[in-house]
């Protein structure tokens, strides 16, 4: 899994419009393995932003639709703590157990507002096509809450981790187990990452708090756009007329 560098849109070339601020777009993909099948999460800067609680959001979303008849589930990810590598993704992760090359084809692409890049993505790929999902304001979770109230992973030292083991014994008050490198000698190191009375079973609420999202543009961004509109097609206009209204 994996967030794309952020694309952002219009794409124009006029000269007027060098250093215009322009509409951040986020895709977030998840190739399965097994299937050879990718899948892209998309949403932008109006919906929310692309931290950890955002990216645990589209992890939930992955595997609570896709793999809820998969026993055991491999992520693998990058070592970037601010969005994969920490306790929100722990978190998430824990309330499933509970509970029960693609970009540079994309970016290559002109588009003008948000659902261009989605018909792009669709289309970057013909062999197995790529399936676009949309993020939208009820989809994120506030993982950040359920975290500071559930976890102590100060000893976890996630940033460190290469890899972390997360079943069913990790809920009941059992330590997740860690590795520190990749050596297929290492043996595991089972770290507790409980706080004191909590108990995962009971604990972790069936219903995840929902992250506050819908965050308005700032006045230069706003004023940027409407200086944007007479370059754009008429048909991608009520988009950005719609965001500097709001």
């Amino acid at each position: 899994m994996d967030l794309e560098k952020v694309l952002f849109v219009p794409t124009l070339t006029h000269s007027q419009m060098y250093y215009s601020r322009q509409l951040a777009v986020y895709n977030f993909c998840v190739q399965v393995g097994d299937t050879g099948q990718v899948l892209m999460y998309v949403w932008d800067e109006t919906i929310s932003g692309r931290g950890s609680n955002e990216i645990g959001s589209c992890l939930l979303r992955v595997l609570l639709s896709k793999f809820t008849y998969k026993r055991h589930v491999l992520l693998w990810c990058d070592n970037c703590s601010g969005q994969n590598k920490n306790r929100m993704i722990v978190v998430a992760l824990l309330y499933l157990v509970a509970t029960k090359k693609d970009f540079a084809l994309i970016e290559k692409r002109k588009r003008k507002v948000p659902a261009d890049i989605k018909t792009l993505i669709q289309k970057s790929r013909l062999s197995v096509p790529l399936k676009v999902i949309d993020m939208d304001d009820g989809d994120f979770y506030n993982l950040t809450t359920l975290a500071n109230q559930l976890l102590q992973t100060t000893k976890l030292n996630i940033s460190q981790a290469t890899t972390l083991d997360v079943t069913t014994d990790s809920l009941n008050r059992n330590p997740i187990l860690k590795k520190a490198t990749y050596w297929s000698i290492e043996e595991w190191k089972a770290v507790p990452i409980a706080k004191r009375k909590i108990n995962f079973f009971k604990d972790i609420p069936t219903n995840l708090p929902k992250l506050v999202t819908g965050r308005s543009l700032d006045s230069t961004k706003k004023k940027d756009f409407r200086k944007m509109l007479q370059f754009l097609p008429l048909d991608s206009r009520d988009f950005y007329n719609n965001i500097i209204d709001t």
